[in-house]
C-alpha cells in the first residue's frame, strides 16, 4: 500500500515538473522581456511560452542531426552495395568488350562502321566467345566455321531487330524469332543447342548496349555513321 502512495506520489510530481517548468521558463522570458521591452508579465511569459512551443522541436531536429552517425561503407545496404559493385562489373566488361573482338572489326568494315555494322560485329563476337565456351555443342566445325556461323546468326538477329516499332521499350530477341526469320530467308535453323547458344549470347549483349540499341531502334539509325567502334 505504502509503495503504491509513494508511486502515485512520484507520478504526480512529475507531472507538476512537466508542467511548471515551461511555465517557470515562460515567466523567466516575460520578466527578461519586461526590463527592455513595454510588456507585463503576463503579456511577456504567454510570448514566452509561444516562442517555447516553437522552439522545442525545432531544438529536438537539430540535436538528432547533430548525433546522427557518419554514413560510410559499413552502414550501406547490401543492395547498394550490390549495385556498386554490378555497375563497376558492367564499366569493366564495356572495356573488355571494347578492346577484345575474337573476330577483327575488318571483317565487319572499313574506316568508321555504320550502326548496323556495329551492333553485328559485337552480336557475332558475342556469339563466338559463347561457342568457344562450349566447344562439344558444336563439333566437328573449325574455328573459321565456327566464326562464320556467328557472323551469320549475327545478322539475322539484325533482322529481328529492325522489325521492331521504334516505341519499343524492352529488348528481346527470342530462339523463335531467330528461327522464323531463318526460314523467311529459305535457310533451315540450325541444332537447338546451336540456337539456345546464340540466342544467350544475344541476350548478353542487348542487357549490355540496351541505350546504344534502343537509340537506333527508334531513330532508325541502321545505316548512320558511329565513332563508337
Amino acid at each position: 500500500m505504502l509503495s503504491l502512495v509513494l508511486l502515485l506520489l512520484l507520478s504526480l510530481l512529475f507531472f507538476l515538473l512537466l508542467v511548471t517548468a515551461p511555465l517557470a521558463a515562460a515567466i523567466g522570458i516575460g520578466w527578461v522581456l519586461m526590463q527592455f521591452l513595454p510588456f507585463t508579465l503576463f503579456e511577456g511569459s504567454l510570448l514566452g511560452f509561444i516562442a517555447l512551443i516553437v522552439a522545442a522541436p525545432l531544438a529536438a531536429r537539430f540535436f538528432r542531426f547533430m548525433t546522427k552517425p557518419d554514413i560510410d561503407a559499413n552502414n550501406l545496404s547490401r543492395s547498394l552495395l550490390d549495385d556498386l559493385l554490378e555497375d563497376e562489373w558492367e564499366e569493366q566488361r564495356y572495356e573488355e568488350e571494347e578492346t577484345e573482338m575474337l573476330i577483327p572489326a575488318e571483317r565487319f568494315f572499313r574506316g568508321a562502321p555504320t550502326w548496323e555494322q556495329w551492333l553485328e560485329h559485337h552480336f557475332a563476337n558475342e556469339i563466338y566467345e559463347a561457342f568457344i565456351q562450349n566447344p562439344t555443342q558444336l563439333k566437328p566445325m573449325n574455328e573459321r566455321q565456327q566464326q562464320e556461323l556467328a557472323i551469320r546468326l549475327a545478322e539475322v538477329a539484325i533482322q529481328v531487330l529492325k522489325k521492331k516499332p521504334p516505341s519499343t521499350r524492352r529488348l528481346r530477341i527470342t530462339r523463335e524469332q531467330l528461327e522464323q526469320t531463318l526460314h523467311k530467308q529459305g535457310q533451315q535453323p540450325y541444332d537447338g543447342d546451336i540456337m539456345d547458344l546464340a540466342t544467350d549470347a544475344l541476350a548478353e549483349t542487348l542487357h549490355l548496349y540496351e541505350e546504344e540499341i534502343i537509340y537506333i531502334i527508334r531513330s532508325k539509325a541502321w545505316t548512320q555513321p558511329t565513332d563508337i567502334l
